[in-house]
């Protein structure tokens, strides 16, 4: 894909829909393997690069320790939903994961991606679906174990689907994990370079999807935007969101 940061939303969104892997490249579903209970199964993905920065080819995720699987509780029967749900143009699935991303997004609320660590880019975690359901901005979160994202992204699902709502500068300290979050808007410019699957599920909207960066801060509480942070933690953490 060539010279579409910057540009339009409707032309990353095409070029989001013409870029979409074939079903017959490889693609795996990884299970649930009793971390957590009632959880459903996610299609996993790496990052597949180029000069043109592609987008992301999805596969099995590993590491060292073996495969981890990201996970999703179930979402509350009683959640409030957003009106947009019953208007919405779901996009053509191209073979079975995009079929579990729908199930998902449709059953759980959100689907998660997980994007592998390369040579010079951290592994993250994004959601898809909190828009539809809940009205809620789709969250990305970089530099965490798999499974500690999954379950901070999983807590805001609740959250959303109970009515609570996070907007860009909200700081949270009662998420599951041992540091506070600040919510950061993720620019527009962003989207193409880390969303590529949302941006081909939400294509046929008339507006971009907000998304939400949840920038986690330093051991002693500084966020990369303030004096002192330790600097060490960039190569784990880029913002999105330029800090000038």
């Amino acid at each position: 894909m060539v010279g579409i940061i910057g540009a339009p939303y409707s032309v990353i969104a095409s070029a989001a829909k013409q870029s979409r892997l074939s079903a017959a490249e490889t693609v795996l579903i990884a299970s649930s393997q009793g971390l957590l209970s009632e959880v459903s199964s996610l299609a996993l993905c790496l990052r597949r690069t180029n000069e043109q920065r592609q987008f992301r080819q999805r596969t099995r995720f590993s590491s060292p320790q073996g495969e981890v699987t990201l996970l999703t509780h179930p979402a509350n029967p009683q959640a409030r939903v957003s009106p947009m749900l019953d208007s919405f143009e779901w996009p053509k699935p191209d073979g079975k994961p995009d079929e579990v991303l729908f199930r998902n997004v449709r059953e759980h609320g959100c689907h998660l991606m997980g994007i592998a660590a390369e040579a010079q880019a951290p592994a993250y975690v994004f959601s898809i679906g909190l828009y539809l359901n809940y009205a809620h901005a789709e969250l990305v979160l970089f530099g965490l174990d798999p499974k500690d994202a999954c379950a901070v992204i999983n807590a805001v699902r609740n959250r959303a689907a109970a009515g609570q709502r996070y907007v860009a500068g909200d700081v949270c300290d009662d998420l599951p994990l041992e540091r506070k979050v600040c919510f950061v808007e993720v620019p527009l410019r962003a989207y193409d370079a880390y969303l590529g699957t949302a941006i081909w599920f939400y294509a046929k909207l008339p507006r971009p999807f907000p998304c939400l960066q949840m920038v986690w801060p330093d051991e002693e509480g500084r966020f990369p935007w303030e004096t002192g942070y330790d600097a060490s933690l960039k190569a784990y953490q880029p913002v999105l969101r330029p800090l000038s």
